[in-house]
């Protein structure tokens, strides 16, 4: 009984005691809460916006009335500089947040990470080339708990940008489904 204990006691220091957060944004919280707390009103909106909409947010041109409103904690993360931010809700509910910032904050994001979240889940390393075949290497790292994941790509897409993806499973299984539904709208239109 005693030696259960300690192992069931042992896996839960393994495991965060909380849902991850993003600069205080967490994983189902409202949409209208984080509007009103960046003080932003310029939401892309999907055909059925109570199901699924999406929040852009262009860091780099904001306006001192935005940075006033509360919009100023997006600017960065770990001191780092960000870019672009962008929240996706389904049901009004956040499901994920992607952050892009420029590579060469990447070691220390990722060192923050580390000491916030502690060893991450996966850590492995990409080759890219380009259209002349010049090859660069990035990493992509992970954590994952509870549903959730936070993932750090030191080059997505390009060499010019850096994406901190933080989302739920759920979330991401409502968008493919809805993916879905719409390749098979635009496959019965031909």
């Amino acid at each position: 009984m005693r030696i259960a204990f300690l192992i069931l006691a042992a896996l839960a220091l393994c495991m965060p005691s909380e849902a991850y957060e993003l600069k205080g944004f967490a994983i189902g919280d409202k949409k209208a809460a984080i509007i009103n707390r960046t003080g932003a009103t310029d939401c892309l909106e999907f055909e059925n916006p109570e199901l699924f909409s999406t929040c852009t947010y262009q860091v780099t041109w904001v306006s001192d009335r935005s940075v006033e409103a509360g919009f100023a904690t997006l600017r960065t993360i770990a001191e780092q500089a960000t870019i672009l931010w962008k929240f996706e809700f389904s049901n009004d509910l956040l499901g994920r947040i992607s952050v892009a910032f420029h590579p060469d904050r990447f070691p220390a994001i990722l060192d923050a990470f580390v000491e916030k979240y502690g060893k991450p889940t996966t850590m492995k390393v990409e080759q890219y080339s380009n259209a002349f075949n010049a090859k660069t290497t990035g990493r992509v790292v992970s954590w994952r708990a509870k549903g959730e994941s936070l993932t750090l790509t030191e080059y997505a897409g390009s060499k010019n940008i850096a994406l901190l993806e933080f989302g739920s499973d759920a979330h991401d299984a409502k968008v493919k489904a809805r993916e879905q539904g719409e390749a098979k709208k635009r496959g019965k239109d031909l």
